[in-house]
């Protein structure tokens, strides 16, 4: 029964993923195997572990000491993506800028909202969580930004928000506050330089498009 429940899984996920999973949570392999075949056939990796981390996924083997130590990696990872976005330079690297949102908003079972505010420097100020769920309000979103980069102290601001359904087009709603949101900071002397949508591991920039 265990080599079945095992070559099933491994029909999906390579067996150095299940077993780094195991190291990583310190569970046994077997125990890691019977959590995550269930998920195999309809979950990514990506949206596995935030599953694990934000408590969707759930199974008697699931401790709450293994959710932790993947929380911890996890944070780790994103951490790491933002070194380069806090040292001084004379040009914003978007590599590194993606690199970090893709990080920070890929495998999420909803939509959040992250605001980067940047100095004069394009060194990394703060980066914020500020919404969760669907963007259908540019009055709010626009107000809060606003308020946070003004705290900040902000020169520049990237906003970005994912797209569970791994779709990177954008809505009518993600254009409208984008350009509203450009207005309104333009108003307070600082830039809005762009607009990610993190959908499948990937980014589209709404700048690109031309809406900022």
């Amino acid at each position: 029964m265990w080599k079945n429940t095992r070559d099933n899984l491994l029909h999906y996920w390579e067996s150095s993923t299940v077993a780094l999973l195991s190291q990583v949570m310190e569970l046994p392999i077997q125990h890691m195997v019977t959590i995550v075949s269930a998920q195999a056939q309809n979950m990514t990796l990506a949206r596995f572990v935030r599953g694990v981390v934000d408590g969707e996924v759930e199974h008697p083997l699931l401790c709450s000491s293994a959710r932790m130590r993947l929380k911890c990696s996890l944070q780790l990872h994103c951490l790491a993506h933002t070194e380069p976005l806090r040292e001084t330079s004379s040009h914003l690297e978007w590599h590194a800028i993606e690199a970090y949102l893709t990080a920070e908003l890929s495998g999420l079972s909803r939509e959040r909202f992250v605001a980067l505010f940047l100095d004069a420097q394009c060194k990394l100020l703060s980066s914020e969580v500020l919404f969760f769920g669907t963007i259908d309000s540019a009055v709010i979103y626009t107000r809060v930004v606003a308020t946070r980069a003004l705290a900040n102290h902000a020169v520049s601001v990237v906003v970005a928000h994912n797209h569970p359904s791994g779709s990177l087009t954008p809505s009518r709603s993600d254009i409208d506050v984008t350009i509203k949101l450009a207005k309104s900071l333009q108003l307070l002397d600082i830039r809005l330089l762009d607009h990610l949508i993190v959908a499948g591991g990937r980014c589209a920039s709404l700048r690109n498009l031309g809406f900022v």
